[in-house]
């Protein structure tokens, strides 16, 4: 059977081809010339069905156009569109054509081409030639699939913006650089697979992230811990792709952690810094959450990070007149009240279970308070103004008559800030009252807020996250990224309500009131958002979580201890012939028969769940 992907060369020479492109292994060897052009679309024929035999032959002669290509054509009279639609109506009312066959031909050299070979060829004008789509290279393919991807919504509504402004700039680096464009082939692949999950979408998704991680590691070693922007950008891209390929599997936490170590130290080549500062804002509040959950500070919360967040954040003083530079100074004062918030948790974690320890205990209540003074700042108050309007729709219509009204925001990016700098305070406010709860009189001492001042601040936050819901699952239906984003400050807003039902409820069994419909409707607000919280995980495939995990999470957020089927690490070895991801939990002794119905024969005992990697084994 003859192969149709042989090179010319190897065809006529009737050997083996690997097909390799753009010249295949035996014509570089023996250094030939290598071509493509069998199968090739040479002509366009025209056939009147009317005048076909019983056997579906041509009882006349059919009208032949080569197909020729834009070297050859004569770009004057090709573009001529008036000669060419009144020689295309003369030649309609000399042969009445309904029927247009392809016919694929021997391509013929532009030495040949001039004289007509063809003796069944009819004369056509010049002007009649047809401007055919050329075949296009592989960058604007990946160029168009990759626009085709983003959608077409503005940058300040695209969903992709959640990871910056900088996303608009890739289409300009396609063709530039081999780490760009296998990581965006991989995204554009996974993105059809998310879209189509079959084997076949799957499968080329599958080989596309073997080439792109290959890149990927060659630029990583290559730089020497200098990254650059097309490795930073890459491993963004790789994250969102594997993020399409299942977030089960936890593959998308690979380059997570990847990016949060490129950016610790800062060491970056050739980036400007609104570029730098958009990868920033993306990637903090991921290592936020994880060393919050984990009892472990975060890895910016180093002098280089807090330095350059109060001097360009809390310091500054933008003009309200200036979007740009108001933006820059929020986001900004937002990462300096973040990154500190794992430390106050640590710090308030340990007097709680150390209450004889004085001093982490004035370390705790002394840094509760300067982030309480330290907002909001001057840019948040401003950009809190301008960002979103208030529109007379409910986030949903089971929680209408609670709250009527939701927000709209100006971008993707005002809705990221807004509700991110709302979690913050949520996971403040819930610090502040853990101290309070475990230690009143010294929590006095120290000036912290008044305790209803607070507990009015974390409702009012919850409320403000809950109003965004709303708009945040408007923004794009096919690429639910915002809901994603979302999601971790619809959990923060869970603990919220679930103070105020204690506080409500101990009150309750007090005896100072009944159980009153603030109770209730703080119960339904809690359901309301553990089901909103469920609603995405469905969008993105991902088991739901028991409510008894998501409220003894939210406790661990508020400097309560950490639960025991939370893992203490996460790493990968090299097991066999494969890289393996490793899951360890510390279980008390008390809990292993609890959990497992095995007898507790030791004081603890460590588990561990392994995953296949996608890394290659070196």
């Amino acid at each position: 059977m003859t192969r149709a992907g042989k090179c010319d060369t190897c065809r006529s020479r009737k050997v083996r081809c690997d097909e390799e492109k753009p010249k295949c292994g035996s014509c570089k060897k023996k250094d030939r010339a290598c071509s493509y052009t069998y199968g090739i679309s040479a002509a366009l024929v025209f056939e009147d069905p009317k005048q076909l035999s019983k056997h579906g032959k041509a009882r006349t002669r059919p009208i032949i156009h080569p197909l020729k290509s834009y070297s050859d054509r004569a770009p004057a009279t090709a573009r001529t569109m008036p000669s060419h639609q009144s020689a295309q109506k003369k030649s309609q009312e000399t042969w009445p054509m309904s029927a247009l066959v392809l016919r694929n031909e021997r391509p013929r050299t532009s030495s040949a081409s001039k004289t007509n070979t063809q003796p069944n060829a009819a004369p056509t004008p010049a002007n009649l030639d047809l401007i055919l789509p050329q075949p296009c290279s592989h960058e604007t393919i990946l160029l168009n699939r990759f626009l085709h991807m983003l959608g077409p919504q503005s940058v300040e509504h695209n969903p992709l913006s959640i990871y910056g402004t900088w996303i608009s700039s890739l289409p300009a680096r396609l063709g530039t650089s081999p780490v760009i464009d296998s990581a965006v082939e991989f995204a554009v692949n996974s993105f059809a697979a998310y879209r189509d999950p079959s084997f076949s979408k799957r499968s080329i998704a599958h080989k596309s992230r073997g080439r792109s991680l290959k890149e990927l590691r060659n630029a990583v070693g290559y730089e020497k811990g200098i990254s650059s922007y097309d490795t930073l950008a890459a491993t963004k891209l790789q994250m969102t792709a594997e993020i399409f390929m299942g977030m089960e599997t936890l593959y998308h936490t690979i380059h997570q952690s990847a990016m949060t170590e490129m950016l610790r130290q800062g060491n970056t080549a050739g980036i400007d810094d609104e570029i730098f500062s958009d990868f920033l804002e993306d990637t903090y509040m991921d290592d936020v959450f994880e060393a919050i959950i984990a009892g472990r500070t975060s890895i910016y919360d180093n002098e280089t990070y807090l330095k350059r967040t109060y001097r360009s954040g809390v310091l500054a003083c933008p003009s309200p007149d200036n979007p740009k530079a108001l933006v820059k100074a929020a986001s900004a004062s937002v990462m300096h009240l973040c990154i500190q918030l794992p430390r106050l948790n640590f710090l308030t974690r340990h007097s709680v279970s150390h209450p004889k320890d004085a001093k982490v205990l004035a370390s705790a209540r002394y840094l509760a308070k300067s982030l309480w003074e330290a907002y909001p700042t001057s840019s948040l108050r401003d950009l809190l103004k301008t960002s979103f309007m208030i529109v007379p729709r409910p986030p949903f219509p089971e929680i209408s008559d609670l709250l009527p009204t939701s927000f709209h925001f100006n971008s993707v990016g005002s809705l990221v800030l807004m509700t991110r700098y709302w979690m913050a305070r949520n996971l403040l406010c819930g610090l502040i009252q853990t101290l309070y709860r475990h230690f009143p009189v010294q929590a006095e001492l120290a000036l912290l807020p008044e305790l209803e001042v607070v507990q009015k601040e974390d409702i009012n936050a919850a409320i403000y996250i809950a109003r965004s819901y709303r708009h945040a699952m408007s923004v794009s239906l096919e690429l639910p990224f915002v809901p994603l984003r979302v999601h971790g400050t619809l959990h923060a807003s869970i603990g919220a309500w679930g103070r105020l039902i204690r506080r409500l409820t101990q009150d309750t069994y007090n005896g100072e009131t009944e159980i009153t419909r603030d109770l209730i409707n703080a119960q339904r607000m809690e359901d309301w958002i553990v089901d909103m919280c469920d609603r995405i995980h469905d969008i993105w495939g991902v088991a739901r979580l028991r409510a008894k995990h998501i409220k003894s999470a939210i406790e661990a957020t508020a400097g309560e201890a950490i639960p025991e089927w939370i893992p203490t690490q996460v790493e990968f070895k090299k097991q066999g012939d494969e890289m393996v991801m490793k899951v360890q939990f510390d279980i008390p002794a008390e809990k292993i028969q609890e959990f497992y119905g095995w007898p507790a024969y030791t004081e603890s005992w460590s588990r561990s769940t392994t995953s296949p990697s996608p890394f290659e084994v070196e």
